[in-house]
């Protein structure tokens, strides 16, 4: 686990260097232009474009590092939960471009965000009514060999042990909660907008977890990243020790 954290954050870590390095080309550039600035239209455009790349390139960097002293503490500062989520949702999509580029493995930028939002999370010190809270899982952690397929009602299954899906069983007995496993995206946005919860626990894959953390606005979301011993979307686990700890800590 502490390897995994030191590997998600020498990736943010490299990436933040690169941003240094353009921030200063983009520096270097506008002294160049600026001495040109006023002698022709085409200097002078370049000139104003290069001050606002600038400007931007310093906001980029400034904000990287708080996400990255966030990351590293494990909590949060100058920023509250909201402010967090819209940085999260601004700065992720164009990292994640960078990493493109970069041809960087980008799970390790999909880990540091969905731990920073579970920092951020945590940091409104806030538990919910269990009727308000609602469990996302995906259908990959249900045995692909099960004759039944799962989605509403995990009540269905036969308690062969074989999957996670008799833990989550014990888990709904236990805290009366709500729990849906979801075969997709959309299945999982329309049980949201049906049941409007007020707190969400999901367990995903790295790229599905942080991009459902991004794309939920109305519900805080804690996310429980799954195991894929088997390859991804195929019988994949997830830590009950972690699920439980999550609902002790936000469930009254």
């Amino acid at each position: 686990m502490q390897k995994e954290r030191l590997d998600e954050l020498m990736v943010l870590k490299n990436i933040s260097t690169w941003i240094i390095m353009i921030f200063l080309g983009v520096v270097i550039s506008f002294i160049t232009i600026k001495n040109i600035g006023n002698e022709t239209i085409y200097g002078f455009v370049l000139y104003v474009i290069s001050i606002i790349i600038m400007i931007w390139a310093l906001i980029f960097v400034i904000i990287t590092q708080i996400l990255i002293l966030i990351f590293k503490n494990e909590k949060i500062y100058f920023l509250n939960y909201t402010q967090i989520k819209i940085i999260n949702k601004m700065e992720y999509f164009i990292i994640i471009a960078i990493a493109d580029f970069l041809k960087i493995d980008k799970k390790y930028i999909r880990r540091f965000f969905i731990k920073n939002n579970n920092t951020a999370v945590e940091s409104l010190n806030k538990k919910t009514n269990k009727k308000d809270i609602l469990i996302l899982v995906p259908h990959c952690i249900q045995n692909s060999k099960c004759e039944i397929k799962l989605t509403e009602n995990i009540e269905l299954c036969r308690k062969c042990g074989l999957c996670g899906i008799n833990e989550l069983n014990k888990i709904k007995k236990e805290f009366d909660i709500n729990i849906f496993v979801a075969n997709g995206g959309t299945a999982a946005r329309k049980k949201i907008k049906d049941i409007m919860p007020k707190f969400i626990i999901a367990i995903a894959c790295e790229r599905d977890l942080i991009e459902g953390i991004i794309d939920t606005e109305n519900a805080p979301t804690y996310g429980i990243l799954n195991k894929t011993p088997n390859g991804p979307c195929a019988n994949t686990i997830f830590n009950v020790v972690e699920l439980r700890e999550a609902l002790k800590q936000f469930v009254y």
